[in-house]
């Protein structure tokens, strides 16, 4: 064991570890043995690095061409110097030290050491002659520089994974070659009840139900197809029943995608798993929910009808074979105008141009009912009453029509009897809406705060930023993040700091405008898009947010909660103008406000180059 700067040889900071000494490797047998001073001088001039040879005195028997670059010595000059000259008294001791430990120990001796930024690993290796004595060293130093910064990158890049998987709301899974468990975050342990010694080392199809390992070794099948085709690292993403460890399943969602060594062999995997049961149940009732309708509709003595947005026919039940004579093949496909005579039309297209006067007035209504004859297979015709829904996406864009198609010809009586069907049929069309509209929200919604989520906001704000440009005005983004939240949730509970968020919620939208986009970004941390508004309207607008939050304490059960927030803020045209130039300058922003001791609000002042 050799002190800091007696571990020196060609010069720098050699590499020290955490108790700050120095530990030098030697091995166990030399590294070659060399008999002539021919064979080691032709030894030192083919290496490309640094190397010397030099007696036990320390004088340079031998040297290459980049040794006199590294010394700025003429070779002739460095030639029969002693080597330890080229340095102060206190650290030529220390090298003679080195220089006899690999003599009396006979095996070489390597160390690391740093010197203006370079990093150099240095061998010195004893040259033992016939006779068995030591009467040369063979000094060697090899520039590891690009070594150490990828080193230092790889150390940074697993830091900033951790960092993000402990802090994100989803759960993120790490797998080695055999698919065993290697690392899961707090999110994966919080949803499926085990705790990370539980999980750990245990192979992941333990965590699945007999469904799911089905679905997963289908998937692996499908990895080795794409393999085989040449696709190789390429991310899957399936659904899979899950197990808790209450042993009740649940349905998750998995993007996973597998890490390759150099020949070619998988050797990890990396995961992300999300919570898709309440979907899952939603999806299964809307099937349900279907399934009955489609019964009805089969069984009603009206026609029950799907249109698509052109208006032609997706779906049509057997009664309108009984009523007009042709079968389901005639009219899939096909516009429903056709079904009408020229009269029949003439009262849709009159019907129509009011019904768009009335949009035009703000009076949409999707319920649209009218009488119409319509054409039978024999020629004949049969007046109907024809009672249409009108269904819209989330941007008011139709996207099509439900409707029942009542025979007005028949008896009063028959009318009767069938009444009480057709009003169950219309709860069941309204209740497929319902839960279509349901899973539209449920898509863009947080569940937990009511906020837009992430998604939303990513769909969001490059229109937003669209139309900005176009009309002329600002758009400021302020990203705020609950500080030391984690501490909340482990002092007081997670249904406490379930309570914090949704406070912080409250207020972000208490007084909000109505073109303001608010959403819970992921896990604590919220992302608001204000159109209209300069940096200095939004730094108050931030620290209002902050005052009110103080004001209010969270109450949850018997606990009080004072929690505060770190924001940052960056405004279009005066920061970037692009989408990606704001998030990542409003999140260096918020992140100097974190470092800047939490709670108070950073914004970019300049534009961005």
């Amino acid at each position: 064991m050799l002190t800091k700067k007696s571990a020196i040889f060609f010069g720098g900071k050699a590499k020290a570890l955490q108790n700050g000494a120095m530990t030098i490797t030697c091995h166990s047998t030399p590294l070659g043995l060399y008999t002539s001073e021919t064979e080691l001088q032709a030894l030192i001039n083919a290496t490309p690095g640094i190397s010397l040879l030099i007696d036990l005195e320390g004088t340079i028997v031998c040297a290459n061409s980049k040794s006199t670059t590294h010394f700025g010595i003429e070779l002739g000059e460095l030639i029969g110097r002693n080597v330890f000259s080229l340095f102060d008294e206190a650290t030529s001791i220390g090298r003679r030290s080195i220089v006899k430990q690999a003599e009396t120990q006979r095996v070489p001796v390597f160390l690391e050491d740093e010197r203006n930024g370079v990093h150099y690993r240095h061998s010195l290796i004893p040259a033992i002659d016939h006779d068995g004595v030591v009467r040369r060293v063979a000094v060697f130093a090899e520039d590891i520089t690009e070594r150490k910064k990828a080193e230092i990158a790889l150390r940074a890049s697993e830091e900033k994974f951790r960092f993000l998987a402990e802090n994100t709301a989803d759960t993120v899974w790490q797998l080695d070659g055999q698919m065993r468990f290697t690392y899961v975050n707090a999110a994966y342990t919080h949803l499926s009840g085990f705790s990370q010694e539980e999980i750990i080392g245990r192979p992941v199809m333990e965590f699945f139900t007999p469904q799911g390992r089905t679905t997963v070794a289908a998937m692996m099948v499908k990895r080795k197809e794409n393999e085989a085709l040449g696709k190789v690292n390429v991310a899957l993403r399936f659904e899979v029943p899950h197990i808790r460890k209450s042993g009740k399943p649940f349905w998750a969602e998995i993007n996973s995608n597998p890490i390759y060594g150099q020949n070619g062999v998988i050797t990890a995997f990396n995961g992300i798993m999300r919570d898709i049961d309440e979907r899952k149940n939603m999806e299964l009732a809307l099937r349900v929910s279907e399934e009955r309708f489609r019964f009805l509709a089969e069984n009603t003595g009206d026609v029950v009808w799907e249109l698509d947005s052109q208006m032609r026919f997706t779906y049509i039940n057997g009664a309108d074979q009984r009523l007009r004579g042709f079968s389901k093949d005639e009219v899939l496909g096909r516009s429903v105008l056709e079904l009408f005579t020229p009269e029949g039309k003439s009262i849709i297209t009159d019907l129509s141009a009011k019904r768009r006067a009335d949009e035009e007035l703000g009076k949409v209504d999707p319920q649209f009912v009218f009488r119409a004859p319509q054409i039978r297979k024999d020629g004949t015709s049969v007046w109907t009453e024809v009672s249409s829904t009108t269904s819209y996406n989330p941007d008011g864009r139709v996207i099509g029509y439900n409707g029942i198609t009542r025979d007005i010809d028949a008896s009063k009586q028959h009318e009767r009897r069938l009444e009480d069907a057709n009003v169950r049929l219309q709860e069941q069309l309204q209740e497929i809406l319902a839960l279509q509209t349901q899973l539209k929200e449920q898509a863009v919604r947080d569940s937990l705060t009511g906020l837009h989520n992430r998604r939303y906001m990513e769909e969001t704000l490059p229109r937003e930023l669209s139309r900005a440009k176009r009309e002329g005005y600002s758009l400021a983004l302020i990203m705020l993040d609950l500080d030391h939240f984690k501490r909340i949730n482990d002092t007081y509970g997670h249904p406490t700091g379930d309570s914090v968020l949704k406070a912080m919620a409250s207020i972000l939208l208490h007084g909000a405008r109505e073109g303001d986009i608010i959403c819970r970004y992921g896990g604590e941390e919220f992302l608001v898009a204000l159109p209209n508004m300069s940096t200095d309207q939004a730094l108050v607008r931030a620290k209002n947010w902050q005052s009110t939050l103080a004001a209010r304490p969270v109450i949850h059960g018997t606990f009080s909660v004072e929690a505060t927030f770190s924001a940052g803020i960056s405004v279009y045209p005066d920061n970037s103008s692009e989408v990606e130039g704001l998030l990542r300058l409003v999140d260096n922003a918020l992140y100097r406000a974190k470092e800047n001791g939490r709670n108070c609000v950073e914004y970019e002042p300049m534009v961005e180059p």
